[in-house]
């Protein structure tokens, strides 16, 4: 049991990423908040699976492939039947290495298209009047690369920064209604995706990675908190601004 609790009763958030990660859990999460929710993501077994919980429409889409219309699309069918959003956590992304020497020029934009430009697409359709209540709060993923920058992952760490920059200006184009835009930079949270990398296949230098988080490496659970947090009415003077969650990396770096 945590020690703060959130009551979502009656509202209505998306989940984009919603099948697996940290997407996974805050979609567990808003759940437990009593909160309406749709769940988007890519995985049509998993997403059949989520369906089947009390409060969840489950939608399959590509982010990348998706344009304004299929978004509207989407959104129409959750707002006609829980009503106008009041949040949207988008945790949608990939991470592919791209060194410089083996620099792939496709494999860096499908990167930034789905770190970046899904977002971008997504915000400005969730940020319309007709989808969205005043004060509806976005929450991005960003992450500790999108600051520091790693070794051989330049499109990623190049589409986590744009993200985080993106977001400080969009932050100015919803303010009107009082809706908000933030990011969580988090650090190493073991999900599949984190775990499938080539830097997690290899025991010593995951070893070496870990040694540099003060606390150790992260869980969904550990991130989830914060987003449930900006989604809240207690974050409601919040906006443009990124949040680093990385158990102590920034300060342990150098240790």
């Amino acid at each position: 049991m945590s020690d703060v609790t959130f009551d979502f009763s009656g509202k209505n958030f998306v989940v984009v990423g919603a099948t697996s990660g940290i997407g996974s859990r805050v979609l567990s999460e808003l759940q437990a908040a009593h909160a309406h929710v749709l769940a988007i993501g890519r995985n049509e077994s998993k997403l059949a699976e989520i369906q089947k919980s009390g409060g969840v429409m489950a939608h399959a889409l590509d982010v990348v492939a998706a344009s304004v219309d299929d978004w509207k699309a989407v959104l129409t069918d959750f707002t006609k039947q829980y009503g106008k959003l009041d949040g949207v956590v988008y945790t949608a992304g990939i991470a592919v290495q791209t060194p410089l020497q083996m620099f792939d020029l496709a494999t860096a934009h499908r990167v930034m298209d789905t770190n970046l430009w899904g977002a971008v697409t997504c915000l400005q359709v969730a940020s319309k009047k007709r989808y969205s209540n005043d004060g509806a709060s976005y929450v991005w993923f960003s992450s500790t690369s999108g600051h520091t920058g790693v070794r051989g992952d330049a499109a990623y760490s190049a589409s986590k920064a744009a993200l985080r920059i993106a977001a400080k200006s969009f932050a100015h184009d919803i303010a009107r209604r009082k809706q908000r835009v933030n990011t969580i930079s988090p650090g190493w949270i073991q999900t599949p995706m984190i775990e499938n990398s080539p830097i997690s296949q290899d025991a010593e230098k995951k070893a070496r990675a870990q040694e540099k988080y003060l606390l150790g490496l992260g869980e969904p659970r550990d991130v989830a908190g914060m987003v449930l947090f900006l989604l809240s009415d207690r974050a409601a003077w919040i906006t443009g601004s990124d949040f680093l969650v990385d158990g102590g990396l920034q300060s342990g770096v150098w240790r």
